[in-house]
């Protein structure tokens, strides 16, 4: 109960003090998109790399770079090389 809530202040945390484009968590296996636009596309993606990599409780997020680029950043719970995967589907997207 208390890591539920937690997980939640944490992702209105992200969403006052980093700014972001977007956020997408997952939440008991099921992704959904809080803020921002993205492709259904992407959220399919990050659904299959979730529950391959059998992540129940994160979230994914984006802020804008100097350099044009939006860069993806993830929660704690998300293992490098599933964030790298995160980032790759996003570049292709």
């Amino acid at each position: 109960m208390f890591y539920k809530l937690f997980f939640r202040v944490r992702i209105l945390l992200c969403r006052i003090l980093k700014r972001p484009i977007f956020i997408i968590k997952v939440e008991n296996g099921i992704t959904t998109n809080v803020l921002g636009i993205v492709r259904n596309g992407f959220i399919n993606d990050c659904t299959e790399i979730f529950s391959a990599n059998r992540i129940s409780f994160a979230f994914v997020y984006a802020v804008n770079s100097d350099y044009g680029k939006p860069i993806i950043y993830a929660s704690v719970e998300i293992q490098k090389d599933a964030l790298q995967q995160l980032r790759n589907c996003w570049s292709v997207r």
